[in-house]
């Protein structure tokens, strides 16, 4: 290996450990560090340097049998000061100063909550969601709702969501309207293994998020300027609205196809057309839910977003059209490859085909990596640098990670970026052999090759990120990663000037489904794992890489397969026999509660669900509970309402053995799916010697509201109890206390999310909570929890802690004195400066 080298090859290394290492920290730290770090590293580069140059000069003038020693004592100063450290120090500065400048651009802490009249022009394409319009604005103006000024200055840049009901006309890009905003910074969900939307946010750039209003009291929505009307303002908004014009194209082009299609095929032809869309332009909010959960278990949900695969892929095609475009204009005399040769064209047209498509789809973060990473490919090549494949890998991930630091906490980046990297740098680049069907023949085994590694590095990447392995992953790969790139996108992207390829983009979209469908019903092809340590994940990850180097012999490479090994040994770590663990999901305005004895996992309500299709059991509980291991034993449903049950479909549609308990009445649609056991006063049963006791409702009364319906179950282990009391009302509350129940218990779950309706001082008084737990939206629109209820809980000696400042919260019997909280756990410094504070509050 060259000197140089050796010499660049740390410099990649550290430069991404420093990047890595920045994104861990809690708070950022003082800008001065910055500048002193980046000093300190300017340093360490110019020593470093001077030290690796003396040991080649020792060499020269001192005899061999002499400068041993000498040699020796400055490699090991050189290796200690390598200039590499240097360079790590100015890129954990350069991180820092980046996350600071974005820092102070954030929300004000005293803006959180307020309405305002924000006026601003639409950047991005409106995307349709379940409940209304979303879409980027630039901010122009913004006034407090009566017209009078702000005390503090909103950031540039907003995420805004309109629902359907509060606009006459659909929002286009290149607008301006003026609209009465409740903003809030971005904020959401926070669990064990879970999405961290406010990363996204960060990584994005939008530090605010504002909804519209919909009072009495406030303006209504207006557009002030048309599309045409409006200043162009950027190249952003340029190309947006040529999206926008192209979209419309093909949703009318949909119309023409369906008005030809059976009523029986429509649907169909429309779910098909949401791949189509998602693969031209980014929208995935055209694939159906049920489209989603196909394409995890058949392993190819990455193909269904554009991706790093998609990308490369078209820059490849388009490449190798060029170079048959060049050969044939050799053949008739024109002698372009003198002019241009016929590699860099290749490289460069295939760069900038690479490029439009990524500006079309949306230019979204994924996108941008690619065009980044084959951009470094190109200049790489053009410069002449033969680097060893791992070089220029690094040198691509150190590069991508000085531009976007958060890329390296994405699970996209490092799909697209290893499977990206099997394609442009492992396969080796040998010479055609043969010609004509010989010559055809060649390429199609070196493709399959190609794809067959793509496919075995994928299968334990999607287990490590994702915590499910699709056993025919593989197999699917294979076919579908060369049909969605080299068959779906030509014609997705041909579509755009010719309506006859939508049709068939779709009936290829189609075909695909059919096969996708049929593998799916296989009874073992998906199995769910653990989430294991991230040691083990990062060897596994070497595990693969190694599996599909092809420069290592098959008795080298199969050790990879036991560095996949530790995966399988990975679970959650679960309590004694007689002990109980507790954790409070963060569901938004909603009820979710795990409760885990030794070997058995219950389930106290499933969590929201959304008229959409978005519901807490899909896109929460279960993710959480195969990523912890735990497989659902039982099932308590407290009563009727969406905010408790809208989750419970796709929890029992996940586990079929599942019975379940609850206060629904007999026509509830559950029923139909499974029927359930009612709940009532006097139910006991023993899980693992923890003891499960039903105290309401005292009768069945299916006449009553469900609130006063809850059923409220008190769970005893050796160490400490929990009482969880759905949303039952003081009325009932005082029933159970006329009744003689006992009530104390050291954790209490809230009764309805901390309403005035609940928790009265009597109440409070019996149960004598040590904790006081709230499930609530954060900001949500019913005020929860009410700051009466709250003084409340704190006037009767309890530690109140809610969901929105918390996260998640983990009780342990064994622990009665400790709660720990996922924000606390997992604390960045993107994170909500409201559950910042709170939370350090609530664990003091």
């Amino acid at each position: 290996m060259p000197v140089q080298t050796l010499w660049i090859t740390p410099v990649f290394v550290v430069v991404l450990l420093a990047t890595g290492l920045h994104l861990q920290q809690a708070q950022l730290p003082h800008p001065s560090w910055s500048l002193f770090i980046a000093i300190l590293g300017l340093g360490g580069m110019v020593l470093g340097a001077v030290l690796m140059s003396t040991p080649r000069r020792l060499m020269q003038w001192q005899h061999p049998g002499t400068w041993s020693w000498s040699l020796a004592a400055h490699l090991a100063a050189a290796a200690l000061l390598h200039p590499a450290w240097g360079v790590g120090a100015l890129a954990w500065s350069w991180a820092n100063h980046r996350a600071q400048t974005q820092l102070e651009q954030a929300l004000p802490l005293q803006a959180e909550g307020q309405r305002l009249l924000v006026q601003g022009q639409i950047l991005s394409l409106p995307q349709r969601m379940e409940s209304g319009w979303r879409f980027k604005v630039a901010v122009s103006h913004a006034t407090a709702l009566d017209g009078s000024s702000l005390s503090f200055t909103l950031p540039p840049l907003m995420r805004v969501s309109v629902p359907y009901a509060a606009s006459d006309a659909a929002p286009r890009v290149g607008e301006v309207w003026r609209w009465p905003l409740r903003v809030k910074a971005p904020h959401g969900f926070f669990n064990p293994h879970g999405d961290d939307a406010e990363l996204r946010a960060w990584a994005q750039g939008v530090q605010v998020w504002g909804s519209v209003t919909q009072r009495r009291d406030a303006p209504q929505a207006q557009r002030l300027l048309g599309a045409q009307e409006a200043p162009l303002g950027s190249l952003e908004v340029l190309v947006e609205r040529w999206r926008e014009r192209v979209r419309d194209q093909l949703l009318q082009r949909l119309d023409q196809v369906q008005a030809t299609a059976t009523e029986a095929s429509s649907p169909t032809q429309t779910l098909n057309f949401g791949v189509v869309l998602a693969l031209l332009m980014g929208d995935q909010s055209a694939i159906a839910p049920s489209d989603w959960r196909l394409y995890r278990d058949t392993g190819i949900a990455h193909l269904m977003s554009i991706s790093g695969l998609h990308i490369t892929a078209w820059s490849l095609l388009v490449a190798a059209l060029v170079r048959r475009l060049w050969h044939w204009a050799d053949g008739q005399g024109w002698s372009w490859s003198l002019r241009w040769p016929a590699p860099q064209a290749a490289s460069v047209l295939g760069l900038l085909a690479s490029l439009a498509y990524a500006l079309f789809s949306g230019w979204g973060l994924p996108a941008q990596r690619t065009v980044g990473m084959l951009a470094l490919v190109v200049l790489l090549k053009w410069r002449g640098h033969h680097w060893p494949w791992i070089t220029q890998w690094l040198g691509i991930a150190a590069v991508i990670a000085l531009w976007q630091p958060t890329s390296l906490l994405s699970a996209g980046f490092w799909l697209s970026f290893l499977a990206v990297g099997v394609l442009l740098v492992e396969t080796p680049l040998q010479p055609v052999k043969g010609q004509g069907l010989r010559s055809l023949a060649w390429r199609m085994v070196q493709g399959a090759r190609t794809q067959w590694r793509v496919s075995l590095l994928m299968l334990p990447l999607t287990w490590v990120f994702f915590g499910q392995l699709s056993w025919v992953a593989a197999l699917v790969n294979l076919w579908a990663i060369p049909w969605v790139s080299l068959v779906v996108l030509p014609l997705a992207v041909a579509s755009v000037w010719w309506g006859t390829a939508l049709g068939w983009a779709m009936s290829a979209v189609g075909w695909m489904r059919e096969v996708l469908q049929w593998m799916a019903a296989w009874d073992w092809s998906v199995g769910w794992w653990p989430t294991a340590h991230p040691v083990w994940m990062v060897l596994a990850v070497l595990g693969a890489m190694v599996l599909v180097w092809d420069p290592w012999p098959w008795r080298w490479r199969w050790w990879g397969v036991l560095a996949v090994w530790p995966l399988l040994s990975a679970s959650a770590p679960v309590p004694a026999w007689g002990e109980l663990s507790l954790w409070v999901v963060d569901v938004g305005q909603g009820q979710a509660v795990v409760l885990r004895t030794r070997h058995q996992t219950w389930l106290y309500d499933a969590g929201p669900g959304l008229d959409g299709g978005w519901n807490a059991g899909e896109q929460v509980l279960l993710p959480m509970l195969r990523a912890l291991g735990w497989p659902l034993h039982g099932l308590i449903l407290s009563h009727a309402d969406a905010d408790h049950v809208g989750g419970a479909m796709a929890v029992l549609g996940a586990h079929p053995q599942l019975t379940w308990l609850g206060s629904l009445p007999p026509w509830h649609r559950l029923h139909q799916l499974r029927p359930g056991r009612v709940c009532l006063r006097g139910q006991r049963w023993w899980v693992d010697g923890v003891r499960f006791e039903v105290l309401h409702p005292l009768v069945i009364d299916n006449q009553r509201p469900t609130n006063r319906q809850s059923c409220v179950v008190r769970v005893q282990a050796a160490s400490g109890s929990v009482l969880l009391m759905g949303d039952l009302e003081m009325r009932d509350e005082q029933a159970l206390l006329d009744a003689g129940t006992v009530l104390r218990s050291e954790v209490l779950l809230v009764g309805h999310h901390g309403s005035r309706s609940s928790s009265s001082a009597a109440f409070l008084q019996a149960v004598s909570p040590r904790w006081a737990l709230i499930q609530a939206g954060h900001l949500n629109p019913h005020g929860h929890p009410h700051a009466s209820v709250v003084q409340a809980l704190r006037d009767s000696g309890a530690e109140v802690v809610a969901t929105p400042a918390c996260g998640a919260m983990k009780w342990e019997s064994v622990r009665a004195g400790q709660l720990q909280c996922e924000r606390h756990q997992r604390r960045r410094y993107w994170q909500h400066p409201l559950g910042i504070q709170a939370v350090t509050d609530a664990t003091r």
